[in-house]
């Protein structure tokens, strides 16, 4: 007897008995419908070829190259299976934001007490003579380049900024993004930390240009306030100069002049680095939110006031997984 399909073949002996009880000596199926019977009830082989999707493009050696470099940069972690830990995610992160040295108007020049004729030792101890070269508000409002809302100058567009607006923006950007929890701190959300650091960018650069606007224009005012300084000075140095100008007096009085000379080299010491010193900077740095933190009650309530019940309880989730190993 001749077999002419798989499925008439001697290992499939279920088949063979009832072709030949039937008398038969060919199967019932059709070609293909015969192959993929079979390999159906034994549960092997794969598709037909034409129906493959997989597997069949190359590879390219710098594709391969290139994944090996990935994997010595970045190796796979190794996570211990044998082990489950109950982990947590957050849909918060503690911020701290804060904006430096943008306050030109609180920088402060420390001068001698002596140069105010306080020439005895227990006032100099205990009396600071500061001066405030900047408490100027006009000076230190100034015109710079209009931005847009990604941070680009405007062409042909200007605005005033100064340290209002500076401190007008940051607590626009806190109102908008942050959310303040009594004693733990300032939280903001996963999903808004993309805007918000563009906002701050944004600002970063309003700040640039306003440094180099007053750059251009602090030199001049610095000048000026030097003058004012010691036109207010020379008489009473003249008067009782300090210990250390005595030995330059002519009989009983410093002379003007020689008065004048030693003034202008002590206001440049005091005034020394007072330029150099203004940087304004914007620092944010992110924390996250603990377990012991999700599950203290204060915070919680804390959350509540801002969130609702509801949706602060779905601002935290937990579950089970393996740890690294």
């Amino acid at each position: 007897m001749i077999w002419r399909h798989d499925c008439l073949q001697p290992d499939a002996a279920a088949d063979r008995s009832r072709v030949e009880a039937a008398g038969k000596t060919k199967c019932d199926y059709a070609d293909g419908q015969c192959a993929s019977r079979r390999r159906s009830r034994l549960r092997i082989g794969a598709a037909e070829k034409s129906e493959r999707d997989v597997g069949l493009a190359s590879v390219s050696a710098s594709a391969v190259e290139e994944v090996k470099k990935d994997l010595a940069e970045r190796p796979p972690k190794e996570f211990n299976v044998a082990r489950i830990e109950r982990v947590f995610n957050s849909a918060l992160h503690f911020v701290e934001l804060e904006i430096l040295d943008y306050r030109l108007k609180a920088k402060k020049v420390k001068l001698d007490a002596e140069l105010f004729g306080l020439g005895d030792d227990y006032l100099r101890e205990r009396v600071e003579n500061t001066y405030k070269p900047f408490d100027d508000a006009e000076f230190l409002t100034l015109e710079i380049p209009k931005l847009d809302e990604q941070g680009n100058p405007i062409e042909g567009k200007a605005e005033k900024f100064g340290p209002a607006e500076i401190e007008r923006e940051r607590l626009r950007i806190k109102k908008e993004f942050l959310f303040d929890i009594p004693r733990f701190g300032v939280v903001i959300r996963r999903a808004s930390k993309q805007e918000f650091e563009q906002r701050l960018k944004r600002l970063e650069k309003h700040l640039q240009l306003y440094v180099e606007a007053v750059l251009k224009n602090i030199e001049a005012h610095v000048g000026k306030a030097k003058e004012k300084l010691k036109a207010s000075l020379l008489d009473v140095v003249c008067k009782n100069p300090p210990v250390a100008w005595r030995k330059y007096r002519d009989g009983d009085h410093l002379a003007e002049s020689e008065a004048g000379r030693l003034l202008d080299e002590a206001l440049e010491r005091a005034f020394a680095g007072i330029v150099s010193q203004f940087n304004p900077t914007i620092r944010w740095i992110y924390k996250d939110v603990t377990y012991e933190t999700i599950h203290n009650q204060e915070f919680r309530k804390g959350l509540e006031k801002h969130f609702g019940k509801t949706r602060a309880g779905q601002m935290f989730g937990e579950y089970d997984a393996a740890p690294e190993a």
